[in-house]
């Protein structure tokens, strides 16, 4: 069994695929196998993975049939993954080459089930790197719990799990969804709180114009998608007896996902989302406690 999974989901990233896998097979740490997702992207990403692939096994290349987005080629890897840890990578990033090292070491040393460590921004346009980290965090055993996170950064190639605490509960990303790494850090942290926060800088994020996180910054996102994951997380909540005590969480993200709605597109279309949303949820008389209404 390998000590780490490293999950790289690929669509359309030919001329940063290359850097990406150098990253992974030049690690000082040289226990882990590689998942390789390929998500039809229909360029050669795949077949450069591939020229790697042959001389070295333990990369691995998963292929869909057909393009399903970042969530699933996660969860493809996920339920093909055999390593001790799990680590995500952005096939347009890459990793410094003590990553894997200095995550075995904060693994074992303070037995948490998941690390939180740190990134460099890369700016595409500019080829240079911002000089500050993206989180100003300091080394820390820290307890995440809903009512906690919410400012904190969702991103998940800044995090590395024990995959047992991730198939424990059956958790994975939501297919289809544009903020899938929000749904999937709250579910996690409310089944598995602690966590050890590291302020090492072991990716490098390339932040470039046709990104998942330049569209959304720009508001380029669907309002039922931003939605989905208040309510995903309310049945959620619901199912694991822990409802009652988050609904003040739940209250607040409501108030900010109607925030987002108004301030990216207050359309027609996004008014009777919103409206439908409140209903859904059942908005304000399960929340009439906590609010002024």
């Amino acid at each position: 069994m390998p000590e780490f999974s490293i999950i790289i989901p690929v669509y359309k990233v030919e001329i940063y695929i290359k850097q990406c896998i150098e990253s992974v097979i030049n690690q000082t740490h040289e226990d882990f196998e590689a998942l390789v997702v390929d998500d039809c992207g229909g360029d050669n990403s795949i077949s450069i993975v591939e020229e790697y692939a042959k001389n070295d096994k333990r990369i691995k290349i998963l292929h869909h049939k057909s393009n399903q987005g970042l969530a699933e080629a996660r969860n493809t890897a996920l339920k093909a993954a055999k390593g001790k840890y799990i680590v995500c990578l952005d096939s347009d990033d890459w990793l410094n080459t003590y990553c894997l090292s200095t995550l075995k070491t904060a693994f074992e040393k303070h037995k948490t089930t998941s690390v939180w460590f740190n990134a460099r921004k890369y700016f595409e346009n500019t080829h240079s790197f911002q000089s500050a980290p993206i989180n100003n965090q300091s080394e820390k055993l820290m307890t995440l719990t809903p009512d906690n996170i919410a400012g904190c950064s969702d991103f998940t190639w800044i995090k590395a799990y024990t995959r047992e605490s991730i198939q424990k509960y059956n958790l994975n990303w939501p297919k289809g969804l544009t903020f899938e790494d929000g749904e999937f850090y709250f579910k996690y942290f409310t089944l598995n709180p602690d966590t050890y926060m590291i302020p090492d800088c072991l990716i490098n994020y390339r932040y470039r114009d046709d990104s998942i996180v330049r569209r959304a910054n720009r508001g380029d996102v669907k309002m039922a998608d931003v939605f989905d994951v208040v309510k995903h997380l309310r049945e959620f909540w619901i199912e694991h007896g822990v409802y009652d005590k988050y609904k003040p969480t739940l209250l607040k993200l409501i108030q900010n996902r109607i925030r987002m709605a108004k301030n990216l597109n207050w359309s027609k279309e996004n008014i009777k989302l919103s409206n439908q949303f409140l209903k859904d949820l059942k908005y304000p008389e399960e929340f009439i406690k906590y609010t002024d209404v």
